[in-house]
């Protein structure tokens, strides 16, 4: 994630089934929310997405 983001602020995890659900903030000075799921085994992204807000 650093790679791309070069800050990173994590806002909720939850975990669902064999996955966590991570929602970071990526900007430093307006919110732009980015969800990861993340398989609890290995450790590998599964899904990565940017939020819309609403």
């Amino acid at each position: 994630m650093r790679k791309y983001y070069p800050f990173l602020r994590p806002l909720s995890a939850k975990k669902e089934d064999q996955a966590w659900l991570v929602v970071f903030d990526v900007s430093v000075f307006l919110e732009k929310k980015v969800e990861v799921k993340i398989d609890s085994e290995s450790g590998s992204i599964i899904e990565f997405g940017e939020l819309t807000q609403s």
